[in-house]
């Protein structure tokens, strides 16, 4: 989702700094905080502070990025074109995200890609995260698909991994938080600059 589909970061960054505010932290960059995201938003707050604040800063930040969750958010380049081509050949497709699943689901129903996706699956609705194998199987269990017919295409290492965990090739653009060379060291099947770079690799 975030990183891969769409850029949501301003929306993230402001209902951050919104909680940080509240509790009388430092407010950091916003480029520190994109550096940081991956792995869902308890993994990256605890990167960035001592971690007796993680709690408190989830209660504050989830209401108020509910009201702001679309503010400043895109779909990314390419996105728009690559469900559509991947739609008319017939590839089943799922959200496969660390964001809370309601508002992946809320955010693909937005941009009007919802119609794309069998599955929506975030935090929340299961017990599990990525990258944890649990999560990866408990996906394609829901889908009723073998890994070798299946891919993930992410933007993180915590991508990476959840799918490797899974036995899925995994395919990476670097629109998210992560460099392409950042990317490389974790070793996914290739890199890519963004959606339309991997679509006119693998799709023509």
């Amino acid at each position: 989702m975030d990183g891969t589909l769409v850029d949501n970061f301003i929306a993230i960054y402001k209902a951050y700094s919104f909680a940080a505010e509240t509790l009388g932290l430092e407010v950091l960059s916003y480029d520190a905080l994109k550096n940081a995201v991956g792995g869902g938003l308890s993994v990256t707050l605890s990167k960035l502070m001592d971690k007796k604040y993680v709690e408190p800063m989830l209660d504050l930040y989830y209401p108020y990025f509910s009201e702001h969750m679309f503010d400043g958010a895109f779909l990314l380049p390419g996105v728009r074109d690559i469900l559509e081509k991947l739609q008319s050949l017939n590839v089943r497709m799922a959200v496969f995200t660390n964001k809370i699943g309601k508002h992946s689901r809320e955010i693909c129903t937005h941009f009007g890609i919802d119609k794309y996706f069998e599955l929506n699956l975030g935090v929340g609705d299961t017990p599990f995260r990525k990258p944890q194998e649990a999560f990866t199987q408990y996906l394609l269990n829901q889908l009723g698909l073998p890994p070798e017919s299946c891919c993930l295409i992410g933007d993180s290492p915590f991508d990476i991994d959840a799918g490797k965990s899974g036995n899925l090739d995994v395919y990476c653009v670097s629109t998210g938080s992560h460099t392409l060379d950042q990317l490389m060291l974790h070793h996914p099947k290739n890199v890519y600059p963004d959606m339309n770079a991997l679509s006119a690799d693998l799709l023509e």
